[in-house]
């Protein structure tokens, strides 16, 4: 697709949706008005014309946007390896970077245990 191309296919949507928008309000508002009027054919002739111009401007809508997305690069997957299986994945470089022993206390008694379980229990006042 060439720039100018787009533009005009812009322009073209652009001033699409307005007439489509004021004449199809217009058709619309106009059927009304005849099925009040007691010109019943003519209104719903008016009614079914204004809902076929949005719904070509829908249609126009949905296969621009198709094109749109069949245009758009998909992303590609390589087809071998990205790695070797000797190279270490980020991941595993900051992993190895941990410490490799956490300080934890151990509970050693019986007194312990219950201190550690009636201060879980009690409520802060």
């Amino acid at each position: 697709m060439s720039g100018e191309g787009t533009s005009k296919e812009q322009q073209f949507a652009v001033v699409s949706r307005r007439v489509v928008f004021v004449v199809g309000s217009a058709l619309l508002i106009g059927g009304v008005f005849a099925i009040l009027n007691d010109q019943v054919v003519l209104g719903i002739a008016l009614v079914v014309v204004a809902s076929l111009a949005v719904m070509w401007r829908g249609m126009l809508t949905v296969r621009r946007g198709r094109r749109v997305l069949a245009d758009r690069e998909r992303a590609r997957v390589p087809d071998g390896a990205v790695r070797g299986a000797d190279a270490p994945a980020p991941v595993e470089d900051v992993v190895a970077q941990l410490p490799t022993r956490a300080t934890i206390t151990p509970v050693n008694s019986a007194r312990d245990r219950s201190r550690l379980r009636d201060s879980s229990m009690t409520m802060p006042r």
